[in-house]
């Protein structure tokens, strides 16, 4: 009776111990965790200017939230989908993808994402001085002053200072143009400092103040090295070798291009 009941408990107990140990619930993964995995590899793949991949992420990120009814991420993935088509070149599909993300986030009454879209859509419409422009930079201002979120606001007033720029109003422009840089300086990794830098580089160039111009210009190609930015630093060498043209150093400005040229076909973005 006793070596029976021995064994009875002793069978008892490894069952126990196999239910515990052996048969544990393993989480599946949910497209949601797919979604997130494309999201963050596209943060890599944009960072490293891998451009066609981080399209793709950027592109099955959104198709998943949608299917997902998530409008707050498919915002942000949208507002993502834009800014690599506009960097491959593709406006025409950066607008319609930035103008959704727009809709889609005053839907989701994400005002993060809300102001991102409105500055991105204002840099695009910056260069030809459009009126459009103009509007969605003050609204972004307006979000951004509300919010307290200095270098949100600083993306917009420096739009401002492009819009100026192509009007001719230097004054104007180089005003606004300071103002971002102050607003700026030292916040969001460095990228909207450097932006602001190479316009005031633009303004100082025009106003024939060429040892400002190459100074301010030096200073975020120094900073977009830092950030690891290959597409803004051949930015940045468009604007040198602008700046060096206009002081007829041909060399200088031929030297320049090359290296924007160089970097661009690196990035499979011959222009």
């Amino acid at each position: 009776m006793t070596r029976t009941w021995y064994l009875t408990i002793t069978a008892l107990l490894l069952v126990s111990m196999a239910g515990c140990g052996g048969n544990r619930q393993v989480r599946q993964p949910t497209l949601e965790d797919e979604a997130l995995r494309y999201s963050t590899r596209f943060q890599k793949d944009f960072s490293l200017g891998r451009y066609g991949l981080a399209l793709n992420d950027a592109q099955q990120a959104v198709e998943i939230y949608r299917s997902l009814d998530r409008d707050r991420e498919t915002a942000i993935s949208l507002n993502n989908l834009g800014v690599v088509q506009e960097r491959l070149g593709m406006k025409d599909e950066a607008e319609a993808a930035y103008r959704e993300a727009l809709s889609l986030a005053r839907f989701a009454d994400d005002l993060r994402t809300v102001s991102s879209a409105l500055n991105n859509l204002a840099g695009m419409f910056a260069d030809s001085g459009a009126a459009e422009a103009v509007d969605l930079a003050k609204e972004a201002i307006g979000i951004a002053r509300d919010k307290g979120w200095t270098e949100v606001e600083g993306r917009a007033v420096h739009t401002l200072a492009v819009v100026s720029l192509e009007a001719g109003d230097m004054r104007r422009a180089e005003e606004l143009g300071r103002q971002a840089l102050k607003l700026t300086a030292g916040k969001g990794g460095g990228g909207s400092e450097a932006a602001c830098l190479a316009t005031l580089a633009r303004i100082s160039a025009l106003s024939d103040d060429f040892n400002a111009a190459m100074e301010q210009i030096n200073q975020a190609i120094a900073i977009d090295r830092d950030r690891g930015d290959p597409y803004a630093i051949a930015m940045n060498y468009r604007t040198k070798a602008f700046i060096q043209d206009l002081t007829r150093d041909m060399e200088g400005a031929e030297e320049s291009l090359e290296k924007a040229e160089g970097i661009m076909m690196f990035l499979g973005l011959e222009q």
